[in-house]
């Protein structure tokens, strides 16, 4: 069986998370997930990411069949694109942060059916707003704008 390795990158921890093997669902029937939190050094977080993923996907176990990075600017998802070529790491996708909290909320069924979110982040290095209309997928500002296709590297 494979799983879906997700990756967050943040200016000081890089956080990944994978279906629980052992317990499929938690409280209330949601997927429960193991988590790992990676401390990084400060303009290393995608260097930090990029070795991370490959350690997992080295240790074996259960296969991992696709890895999601959600990055939060342009500048970032380059960054970790160099990143993963040094680590020669290709089988993954990029996906801006709002993209994934979206598709994370609706497949909890947290979203219920409201039409605008407000998205936050607020990290070590400050605090980002987004709007979101899910119905034209507008976003404000623009730069964090969900796309309808993430960047992929197939190597």
């Amino acid at each position: 069986m494979s799983a879906v390795l997700g990756v967050s990158v943040g200016s000081s921890a890089v956080r990944m998370a994978r279906p629980d093997v052992a317990s499929r669902r938690g409280p209330g029937g949601v997927e429960a997930f193991q988590r790992q939190v990676i401390a990084t050094v400060p303009h290393r977080a995608e260097e930090t990411a990029a070795q991370s993923i490959g350690v997992l996907l080295a240790q074996g176990g259960e296969t991992v069949g696709a890895t999601g990075v959600a990055y939060a600017t342009q500048r970032q998802a380059d960054a970790m694109q160099q990143a993963m070529a040094r680590q020669r790491l290709h089988n993954y996708q990029l996906i801006p942060a709002s993209t994934a909290a979206i598709v994370r909320l609706e497949a909890t069924g947290e979203l219920y059916d409201f039409r605008t979110l407000v998205l936050y982040d607020l990290g070590s290095s400050g605090l980002t707003v987004s709007v979101v209309d899910r119905t034209s997928g507008r976003c404000w500002p623009p730069s964090a704008a969900p796309r309808s296709r993430a960047t992929t590297s197939t190597g």
